[in-house]
């Protein structure tokens, strides 16, 4: 049975490749730096899109992954990975015409 309703996934990580580029200088955990970048939906959007295909009454919200720009260290590190983390972010376009305008359809 498939739902016609709008499903708003609101906990989704997303990595910037810039931001990954900062990351691999200045993060205190290389670990954590191989496990995202080995999840590609992380990082690369159009996988993320290719992925959603298969639901498409899912929307998602993008938020930063772990770790957060003041977690980098000194504030100018900090202030760059947040300019890396928010220009190279994915303008709602980007998500193609099915998922990224804006619904009317009431949400659960």
């Amino acid at each position: 049975m498939q739902s016609d309703e709008i499903k708003i996934d609101a906990y989704n990580h997303y990595l910037p490749p810039a931001y990954i580029e900062l990351l691999k200088t200045h993060a205190k955990d290389s670990g954590i730096v191989k496990r995202m970048t080995s999840i590609r939906v992380l990082w690369d959007i159009e996988a993320r899109v290719d992925m959603l295909a298969q639901w498409p009454e899912v929307r998602q919200v993008l938020t930063l992954g772990l770790p957060h720009p003041e977690g980098l260290g000194a504030p100018e590190i900090s202030i760059a990975g947040a300019r890396a983390a928010m220009t190279a972010s994915p303008k709602p376009a980007a998500a193609g015409p099915t998922n990224s305008r804006p619904s009317s359809r009431r949400c659960r």
